[in-house]
């Protein structure tokens, strides 16, 4: 009696693994290259975030102040409601404060710059932040009446 067995050479299971291995090495080549570009992204997105928040509340926060004093890197404003708004300029980050709140933001400042008019009161903002290693600049002027 004859047995007539069907089965794989071993060589027929050697080229299969080869072809799934490199299957699996492009599969995990891209995944890896897509959780890169995701981590870019997110980094990207996040700085402009904190670039348009701080921006739009320091505009904002002026405009609306009675009264604003500055250092080299700290702006003290009051605003029409007695409400107190301090913005601490550290070396990679800036710090806000109002009320009990306090944010902190991503953002590096470079330089920070004021002028006054003849009552001393604030007339202007000069920023020049570091966003993405380049320099954005922000002038935020005020009128005050007389």
């Amino acid at each position: 009696m004859k047995l007539n067995l069907k089965a794989y050479t071993l060589f027929e299971i050697i080229i299969s693994m080869v072809i799934m291995s490199v299957i699996s090495l492009i599969v995990f080549v891209l995944f890896s290259s897509f959780l890169k570009q995701l981590s870019m992204y997110n980094e990207t997105s996040t700085k402009i975030a904190n670039y348009a928040f701080l921006k739009n509340n320091l505009k904002r926060e002026f405009l609306l102040s009675n009264a604003t004093n500055a250092t080299t890197n700290t702006l003290d404003m009051t605003l029409n409601d007695s409400i107190s708004v301090s913005y601490l300029f550290l070396s990679n980050y800036t710090i806000k404060k109002m009320h009990t709140k306090t944010d902190t933001i991503f953002i590096k400042l470079a330089t920070f710059k004021t002028k006054k008019d003849t009552h001393n009161n604030i007339t202007q903002l000069d920023f020049d932040f570091l966003v993405f290693d380049e320099h954005l600049h922000m002038l935020l002027n005020k009128e005050y009446a007389n």
